[in-house]
């Protein structure tokens, strides 16, 4: 159909209020969308068609549209973590992605871990999963980025490494774990003046029990000084 063989003023609903009535992704009733076809579709197809958001009325409701976006995303799982269904808290009229989100929109008790396990699985340095690291996220990260990320438990439950005299003497977790399935195995004598045995043998000449041993280190020196 030619449509430029209509008069000028023209209205597509005249034509195609059926279709109008019956499309229900989204549904243009329920979403109150104006009937000026033409404001989103062209005479060429329905279908691909764009949406000035500006058109909907005050108060319009982005999940009268979107509910079937809201539960069938899975990155992470909106239903699952009880996401409110605002889409504007965290989404713009443009595009879904990039998104942001802010996490003060959770209500108490919600666990990161939710909406973040596949970040938990996927890290390897360190590994969490095959290390046993607590799901806890925030112990570690904030709500803003994951890097950078500080385990401050680590003095306290561990070894003093954010305080004393290892302060700042390391970058990465793999310079003392140098196993990263296996975290209970660390290393002493593979950095700074630990690494010459000659020098350390000699430190410890009068030390009853004395082995050039990493565990051992640990005993003798749990808080490092």
């Amino acid at each position: 159909f030619d449509h430029d063989l209509l008069g000028p003023g023209a209205q597509c609903s005249t034509c195609h209020i059926d279709d109008f009535t019956m499309t229900l992704d989204p549904d243009h009733i329920a979403a109150a969308i104006p009937q000026d076809c033409e404001a989103c579709h062209t005479t060429v197809a329905w279908i691909p068609a764009t949406i000035d958001h500006d058109l909907l009325g005050p108060g319009s409701q982005c999940v009268t549209c979107h509910l079937a976006d809201y539960a069938s995303t899975t990155d992470p799982d909106h239903a699952a973590a009880a996401i409110p269904q605002d889409c504007e808290a965290c989404h713009t009229t443009g595009a879904w992605v990039p998104a942001t989100f802010d996490h003060d929109l959770l209500g108490p008790g919600t666990q990161c871990v939710t909406c973040h396990l596949a970040e938990y699985n996927a890290t390897s340095d360190p590994d969490h999963a095959a290390s046993g690291f607590p799901q806890d996220c925030d112990v570690c990260h904030g709500t803003n980025a994951w890097v950078p990320a500080d385990f401050d438990d680590h003095d306290a439950l561990y070894f003093p490494i954010f305080s004393g005299k290892h302060r700042e003497e390391w970058s990465t977790c793999d310079e003392c774990h140098t196993v990263r399935t296996d975290f209970s195995t660390f290393s002493c004598i593979d950095c700074h003046e630990h690494d010459d045995q000659g020098d350390v043998d000699r430190d410890h000449s009068e030390v009853t029990g004395y082995a050039y041993e990493s565990q051992e280190c640990y005993f003798c020196h749990p808080q490092g000084d």
